[in-house]
């Protein structure tokens, strides 16, 4: 069964990115720019409600308003497709979205390295000791981890490197990134296949706080050993390629519920695996797109927190090393996991 995957990642702050093949992005010296009012890109918000009264009910009328940064890769898309999108669906909670600044072009085209032949090269010459296939890891903890942090340096490196460029914005700002595609390997016919595609990702310093306070939760439990920036702007990377081909098959409510998700998790909400709930991990088939899709109201409550705090402070997430973590690591490089993404929960 086809599966279209809403992929929660985290941002790995490592002061060596190995040798990935970065660095991926580089940032104009005039970044954001001269500031603008809000008017001006007030047609980028100006969304039509769904007509549906199950779709247009008001969850909560929490009257919050979020400044988006954009970023668009020439191949993306035009911006209004998604901003409207968003803003569609954040009605329902009374919150209303703006911009100051034209888009930033840039040519990153992809933020993850699905490689998998090329990673255990990379890991191999990184540690020529370490038997990637053993059952279990033959090492001391520091080295179990630095094997893991070199993965994901190496599987991360564009992400990485666009947190460190325009990762400085505040943490009442959402950077919105438009890429026409996410993983390195994804070509045009990727939607013809079985396997998963990335359609978006979003991270946050709030949603490191609320994992680190929930370690046992699905989404934080491969991450956690990972010490994280304690401070940067929220992100949204989105797979504006994939996107557009699917709104042709599927419904262009697609696009509605998956921007509304991953800026759910820079709003501080895991993954919940609950039929009808927007954070459900991913879409198994067109009839889990439907516009009624909501929140639950510790959720919501959870939305009008961070929309409310004017800062936050990330906690690093505790050090939980564990069989698990290897045993998935290995599955991934000898391929026993089947292709799932090593990055995706």
């Amino acid at each position: 069964m086809r599966k279209w995957l809403i992929a929660l990642v985290f941002l790995v702050a490592c002061d060596d990115g190995g040798d990935g093949g970065g660095p991926y992005v580089t940032r104009d010296d005039d970044f954001p720019g001269v500031a603008e009012p809000a008017e001006n890109f007030a047609a980028w918000f100006a969304a039509a409600p769904y007509g549906r009264e199950a779709c247009d009910r008001v969850l909560r009328p929490l009257g919050r308003r979020r400044e988006l940064r954009l970023f668009v890769h020439p191949q993306a898309a035009d911006v209004a497709t998604y901003t409207t999108a968003l803003q569609r669906w954040y009605r329902r909670l009374g919150v209303e979205f703006e911009s100051r600044h034209a888009p930033t072009e840039v040519s990153l085209e992809w933020v993850m390295n699905d490689d998998v032949d090329a990673l255990q090269r990379h890991l191999r010459e990184r540690f020529p000791t370490v038997d990637f296939e053993a059952a279990t890891f033959e090492g001391t903890p520091e080295e179990f981890e630095a094997v893991l942090r070199e993965a994901f340096s190496f599987t991360l490196g564009p992400l990485i490197d666009f947190a460190a460029a325009y990762g400085d914005q505040g943490e009442d700002v959402t950077n919105v990134v438009l890429l026409p595609r996410l993983a390195l390997g994804e070509g045009d016919d990727a939607l013809q296949s079985d396997g998963r595609v990335v359609l978006g990702l979003g991270i946050s310093p709030v949603l490191m706080r609320v994992l680190s306070e929930t370690p046992d939760a699905p989404d934080a439990e491969f991450w956690q050993y990972l010490p994280l920036a304690p401070r940067f702007t929220p992100m949204v990377f989105v797979n504006a390629g994939a996107l557009r081909r699917l709104t042709t098959v599927v419904s262009p409510v697609l696009v509605d519920l998956l921007m509304a998700h991953e800026l759910g998790h820079t709003l501080g909400l895991p993954h919940r695996d609950a039929v009808g709930n927007l954070m459900k991990p991913g879409f198994e088939s067109e009839a889990d797109v439907r516009c009624e899709i909501g929140l639950d109201p510790d959720q919501v409550d959870r939305v009008a927190r961070t929309l409310g705090e004017t800062e936050t402070e990330a906690q690093s997430l505790r050090v939980a090393r564990g069989a698990g973590h290897w045993n998935r690591l290995r599955a991934h490089l000898t391929g026993e996991d089947g292709g799932r993404p090593l990055w995706a929960p």
